[in-house]
């Protein structure tokens, strides 16, 4: 039993570490800065606003992305913020996408 008890004290702690790894936490790195992360920009509420009127939706039509998503997380997004995310593509140069924090 007593042998149970270590096991499974390691085994959360290496969830723990793997958690935090997963998340970028005290990693030292930004992961804004890694070469496969597309570039995020978080919408000031005037551009949110044209935007959505040119695609006639609104906020809830759009893909959610988490405030603590590692690719916004410096931006320090607020609930109902619009990012704009811009990926390379081979086909079309660049692909944009909206999601909407939650």
């Amino acid at each position: 039993m007593h042998n149970f008890k270590i096991l499974s004290a390691f085994y959360n702690t290496i969830s723990l570490e793997r958690s935090t790894a997963t998340f970028g936490v005290n990693m030292g790195f930004s992961a804004r800065e890694h070469i496969l992360v597309p570039k995020h920009i978080l919408l000031t509420k005037k551009e949110a606003k044209k935007i959505l009127e040119e695609l006639g939706a609104t906020p809830e039509d759009l893909p959610k992305i988490h405030k603590n998503d590692p690719g916004i997380k410096e931006l320090r997004p607020k609930k109902g913020d619009i990012v704009m995310i811009i990926r390379s593509s081979k086909t079309a140069g660049e692909a944009v996408y909206y999601r909407v924090v939650v």
